[in-house]
């Protein structure tokens, strides 16, 4: 029996680009509106684009533990769904079940890069669009780090100012 394709699978929805919002300028004389893109909140798979790995929540009750991604061929995992929420001033947190957030550790592995962990709590992301579908995993306090899949270990580390293909994540919606 061949495998089922999960892109064919239609109970998986990609972002689109019509997804749009409008946000009111507030330091305009004018009152006008600019159009932005967002993901909107939701469980999603969380892939990255240039691997092809997904993001393994931590479904524990402890944090500490790194982030993590594992290859899934054509089957898609049921533990592999996250929960994505935006707050009021876009500012994104990514959680597993456990209520534990993907969060930069401030560490650095083994290999000298520094990677993401679970964590209590609310830890924002900034998510920039990268192309049609795609999107950059930003530090909200500073933007020039961006979350990669290190497939040395399979680590998600954060990269200054890396290669466009590296950090840009498709998020499927699954919920």
């Amino acid at each position: 029996m061949p495998k089922k394709n999960p892109r064919k699978d239609d109970s998986l929805k990609h972002f689109s680009i019509d997804n749009l919002y409008t946000r009111h300028t507030p330091n305009s004389r004018q009152s006008s509106t600019t159009k932005c893109m967002s993901v909107t909140p939701g469980i999603y798979l969380i892939r990255n684009r240039k691997t092809g790995y997904y993001i393994v929540p931590n479904n524990e009750t402890s944090s500490g533990d790194a982030v993590t991604t594992i290859k899934i061929g054509d089957q898609v995992p049921k533990e592999a769904k996250l929960t994505v929420s935006v707050d009021q001033t876009g500012a994104y947190t990514i959680k597993s079940d456990s209520n534990l957030s993907v969060a930069d550790s401030g560490k650095t592995d083994s290999n000298g890069k520094r990677y993401l962990e679970w964590q209590e709590g609310d830890y924002k992301w900034s998510l920039k669009a990268a192309s049609t579908g795609l999107w950059n995993i930003k530090l909200v306090n500073d933007p020039k780090f961006a979350a990669d899949n290190f497939t040395i270990a399979r680590n998600v580390i954060l990269v200054e100012n890396g290669g466009a293909s590296e950090t840009r994540w498709e998020f499927v919606n699954s919920g």
